[in-house]
């Protein structure tokens, strides 16, 4: 059996997608994430050891990706920080790792069904890579320059998968280079995203169906097993330091174990419909597991479970095996161990969809052979259809991170509930100072989620800064309840009560302040303006020597407003 991939196909592959997908060379950075790592980073700019030194031992947001870096980095010396490039490379890589997929599904479906004409076999290759790389689930991967992860680790997990399939064909010292080849692949696939650690376990399952060796190779398996633990172990303590678990009080164990149904259905699903999908999908502040979502995405798993076992116990493994691999590869983000602000991400079904993918590529495999129908050709056409379907969802869904606002639009249009998504859009606003607009958004982000305290700070200073100080102060009074200690949010209370003529009332959170912060110049001045505009002279001088020894202009200012008489 020949190996070699075929040529016209790959070339199909890696053209149609990064055609469908070209429209992301348009967009820029966004505000979500890409100004962190990106704009606001300058020590991945390069190739210099000391940006590598930086790579290998620095995590940004709780990820450990030097891999992925280093290709940020090459794009750093070609492109500078014109997004054009990183948004190139993105583009090549997905369109990279879709004829990564066509040659692994090739060869899977070969093992599989080795009676079947290679023509067959090659079709359902093609379909299943291009059924995974031109859905719109793709989309938030390839079009977010911060998502490289996922393309990076995707491309070094299928050599890996690709490697070790090779591994199985061959015999002696060959044999051995080949399994070191896929073992070195699956170190590079964690150094640039750990997400792909359950993929020691799809081998074993490989090594079930389609390989036919059985579970009598599971020797080979330590090695990788052995650098999943301690690459989780990193991983996890990496992520914890940026986002704090996300503790059982808040989601208890019940909610937990029926969330990972919904997460695994919500994929599927959405693999099938795609549809509704949004670059956020907000974590509620409480969570219901006994509501329909959650029951009847445990219900639909035990049926598949039930169905899928069926089907193996007459004889055809392939949808357990597929459906297994599935689980394994979602296991990490189904919300057992849960961090940051998210139900789930389209971004998270990249690897773990690939198993889905190649059982249709089975499945239109068995339909190739069979005698010419009517029903044959309805399908081939339905299967046409979606296939173009989405395509064009991918396109469009692509252009939505074109830039920021673009972005946080789409998502309110995908869900006018979320509270996160209308205050990144009032931020975006409020930076190009459209207030008005932004203070809209604000207000929602409150309306929508009370209990969140940035929510209200985010709104305080668009209020303070558009003249609403009135308002603005009984945001910040909500602030400093929950927040005792916050000298920042004192503050701004007392700055906002300033700006209200209400000095008398500003001097209590001022002195506040300025005993969690002595040393800082602004709550001196503020609360030299709160005592002179109050008639306590003394006191405002008192504030000027004070913050002489930091700064002694300032303090020369606020002594001649005093004796001026003038309250600025």
């Amino acid at each position: 059996m020949s190996t070699r991939p075929r040529v016209v196909p790959s070339v199909v592959v890696l053209a149609v997608t990064a055609a469908v997908f070209s429209p992301a060379l348009w967009n820029g950075f966004v505000d979500w994430d890409d100004n962190v790592n990106f704009l606001a980073n300058p020590h991945y700019r390069g190739l210099g050891l000391a940006q590598i030194q930086w790579m290998f031992t620095s995590a940004i947001s709780g990820h450990w990706i030097p891999l992925t870096w280093l290709t940020l980095g090459a794009d750093y010396v070609v492109w500078g920080m014109n997004p054009l490039g990183y948004h190139l490379t993105n583009v090549l890589l997905h369109a990279l790792n879709g004829v990564l997929l066509f040659v692994l599904a090739r060869r899977l479906l070969a093992r599989a069904m080795p009676t079947v004409p290679p023509p067959a076999s090659e079709l359902g290759a093609l379909v299943a890579a291009l059924a995974w790389a031109l859905h719109p689930l793709r989309a938030e991967s390839v079009a977010w320059v911060t998502e490289r992860r996922d393309l990076v680790s995707g491309a070094f997990a299928l050599l890996g998968v690709l490697a070790y399939v090779t591994m199985t064909e061959r015999q002696g010292a060959d044999r051995r280079r080949w399994l070191a080849l896929a073992l070195a692949a699956f170190v590079a696939a964690l150094a640039s995203k750990s997400i792909v650690m359950g993929l020691p376990i799809v081998l074993l399952l490989l090594d079930v169906y389609p390989l036919r060796r059985g579970l009598r190779a599971w020797k080979e398996k330590i090695p990788f097993l052995a650098l999943t633990a301690v690459f989780a172990a990193v991983s996890l303590a990496v992520a914890a330091r940026a986002w704090p678990l996300t503790p059982l009080e808040a989601r208890p164990a019940l909610v937990r174990v029926m969330q990972a149904p919904y997460t695994t259905v919500f994929y599927a699903w959405k693999t099938i419909a795609p549809v509704g999908l949004a670059p956020l999908y907000e974590l509620p502040p409480r969570v219901d597991p006994w509501a329909a979502p959650y029951v009847v995405s445990a219900a639909v798993m035990l049926a598949v479970a039930a169905t899928v076992g069926a089907l193996a116990w007459r004889g055809r493994p392939a949808p357990l095996v597929a459906w297994a691999a599935y689980l394994v590869l979602m296991a990490p983000v189904s919300g057992i161990v849960h961090i940051g602000t998210v139900v789930v991400a389209d971004r998270y079904s990249y690897l773990s969809t690939v198993p889905l993918a190649v059982l249709l590529g089975g499945a239109v495999t068995v339909l190739a052979v069979r005698p010419r129908s009517v029903a044959r050709s309805a399908l081939g056409g339905v299967l046409v259809g979606w296939l173009m379907a989405t395509a064009a969802l991918a396109w469009g869904q692509t252009h939505i991170w074109q830039n920021t606002e673009t972005l946080w639009r789409a998502a309110i249009a995908a869900d006018a509930t979320c509270a996160l998504c209308h205050s990144q859009l009032a931020s975006d606003l409020g930076n190009r100072g459209l207030l008005p607009q932004a203070t809209v958004h604000f207000a929602e982000a409150v309306r929508l989620r009370p209990d969140h305290p940035s929510f209200h700070r985010n709104l305080a200073l668009a209020l303070l800064k558009s003249g609403r100080a009135d308002e603005a102060a009984a945001h910040y009074r909500r602030i400093v309840g929950w927040f005792p200690d916050d000298a920042e949010s004192f503050t701004r209370l007392g700055a906002s009560l300033l700006q209200s003529r209400r000095a008398a009332e500003a001097v209590d959170p001022l002195e506040r302040a300025a005993r969690l912060r002595p040393a800082e110049r602004e709550v001196r001045y503020l609360l030299a303006r709160a005592y002179s505009d109050s008639g306590r002279a003394h006191e405002a001088r008192a504030q000027a020597e004070a913050i002489r020894p930091v700064d002694p202009r300032l303090a020369d200012q606020i002594l001649a407003n005093v004796e001026a008489g003038r309250p600025r």
